[in-house]
């Protein structure tokens, strides 16, 4: 049974219930027995965060590209940058629909890196292009 002053509230209007409702709630200590602790900050990066580089590396252009078959008809595009000699490093565009440019190259020191960017299955140069299919 609800206390008398909620029901002659809740004969007037839903927004003043609403109210008196959250004004209620926000009285009331939060259950916070299925929080989890805090988690350990062993390496200290709270109070001492790592520094990354703020500006992108310059323009340059892939040394390499090409389409690769993965079956069922499929190929996805891909081109390679940088140190052909270097690490290998692999960038992942997001999605879905989305594209790599020439600006995915920029994230990485082309003199240490080998980058390797490339369109996941169905988006931007990838062969078949999601998009196709909605033109029905």
């Amino acid at each position: 049974m609800l206390p008398r002053a909620v029901q002659a509230v809740t004969r007037r209007t839903s927004r003043t219930l609403l109210f008196v409702a959250t004004a209620r709630a926000m009285s009331t200590k939060a259950d916070l027995r299925y929080v989890s602790k805090p988690a350990s900050d062993a390496a200290n990066q709270a109070s001492n965060p790592a520094k990354y580089p703020r500006q992108l590396y310059p323009e340059i252009e892939a040394h390499d590209s090409g389409m690769l078959s993965v079956g069922d008809g499929h190929s996805l595009y891909y081109d390679v940058s940088g140190n052909p000699d270097g690490v290998p490093c692999i960038f992942l565009h997001g999605g879905p629909g989305g594209g790599i440019s020439p600006r995915s190259r920029r994230f990485f020191d082309p003199a240490f890196f080998r980058i390797v960017i490339f369109d996941q299955r169905g988006s931007g140069k990838s062969q078949p292009n999601a998009a196709e299919d909605l033109q029905g």
